[in-house]
């Protein structure tokens, strides 16, 4: 796959990834608590709990493209 086309794919999938995250981050906390951006989600010394990340894709390389993102996002 050319390095365009693999830097769209990751874009694509960072995009939704992100999505997921701040919709499961919405609906963890409680309606009075100013809303986390995913950085201040990600400073955080503990994981919260309820934060999924989903990678879905027809394409079965999007997986090697997506982890070493979320492995980074993850710790």
């Amino acid at each position: 796959m050319p390095s365009t086309c693999m830097s769209n794919r990751m874009n694509a999938v960072r995009t939704h990834v992100l999505t997921v995250c701040l919709a499961l981050l919405a609906l963890t906390q409680p309606a009075s608590a100013a809303p986390l951006t995913l950085d201040a989600l990600l400073a955080r010394s503990e994981a919260p709990h309820g934060v999924v990340f989903e990678i879905v894709d027809r394409d079965p390389e999007a997986l090697n493209v997506a982890l070493p993102w979320v492995k980074q996002a993850a710790h």
